[in-house]
């Protein structure tokens, strides 16, 4: 009992709910007798307003507790994007503190240094807006890819099939794939790629490597769905590095392809310097991140 009454100090909708339901059950009672106390209704009318005022309280009260309930979440989430901000290791790199839709009409592809590629260790995560299958990101025939990051130097032959030093995390003939390509465009066959079976909606994507372990990983929403190579992925590594990678579409300059760009909601992209699996501290953290919007 006492729990609940420091419940309803702290809590306006509970206070609001109980007095509306006191309210109600009076009005449904015709009245109420406590001692030498009585209270008495002399019409059905009288009954009646008593009655709607209850059911107005306890209206107004789920109402407010929706209210604080909205607060809670948005405060845990700023809390923990600033825990994760503040924990971020040196060298760490984060976009996208907002969902931005990248699209082929606005043509706001992003592009960030690629110098991560090279490093001994690394984990890129980003939360994505899947959307319905066969639309937008999940329209992808397969003569072409969707592309959430991509990198590479050049074509390795005249019909630009086969390129060099690629990297990318793409989705393609239904499936979500890390491509890599050395500088003969070698390539990892298959790419390590996860099934395409999510429901729209927002979902957590992990790439992960650490060249002294030989491992390379992929996971979506956390250990949900995964994927990796244990060997056999060094030398097919890029060997060499432009100068940026592309966020959001291929990565060519001259001509922009509008079936390359995920037209599609990006958040909180974050790479840093560490091998993480998905019940890492830095990771659990990161995968709190859902976005409400979208």
């Amino acid at each position: 009992m006492q729990e609940l009454f420091q419940e309803i100090s702290k809590r306006a909708s509970v206070f609001v709910i109980i007095t509306g339901a006191v309210i109600l059950l009076i009005g449904a009672a015709d009245g109420i007798v406590v001692n030498t106390f009585s209270l008495k209704f002399p019409d059905v009318a009288g009954r009646l307003l008593v009655i709607i005022a209850g059911i107005v309280l306890i209206g107004f009260g789920f109402y407010l507790e929706l209210q604080e309930r909205g607060k809670a979440r948005n405060i845990t989430t700023e809390q923990a994007a600033n825990g994760l901000q503040s924990g971020l290791p040196a060298n760490a790199q984060l976009y996208f503190d907002k969902p931005l839709l990248i699209s082929y009409a606005s043509r706001n592809r992003l592009k960030i240094n690629s110098g991560f590629i090279n490093w001994e260790q690394c984990t890129i995560m980003i939360w994505v807006l899947v959307t319905p299958k066969g639309e937008k990101l999940r329209e992808s025939p397969e003569d072409y890819a969707r592309y959430l990051l991509a990198h590479q130097t050049g074509s390795w032959n005249s019909t630009m099939t086969q390129w060099v030093n690629l990297f990318a995390l793409r989705y393609a003939q239904g499936r979500w794939q890390v491509a890599l390509s050395n500088n003969k465009a070698e390539g990892l066959s298959p790419s390590i790629s996860v099934e395409d079976g999510l429901a729209s909606g927002w979902h957590h994507f992990l790439v992960t490597w650490s060249r002294a372990k030989s491992e390379l990983s992929f996971w979506i929403d956390g250990d949900e769905h995964g994927s990796k190579v244990s060997q056999s992925f060094h030398s097919h590594w890029p060997e060499k590095l432009s100068d940026e990678v592309t966020v959001g579409a291929w990565t060519m300059d001259g001509e922009d392809y509008s079936n390359r760009y995920c037209e599609t909601q990006l958040y909180r992209l974050l790479i840093v310097p560490q091998f993480l699996k998905p019940s890492d501290p830095l990771a659990k953290g990161h995968l709190r991140l859902r976005p409400t919007i979208g």
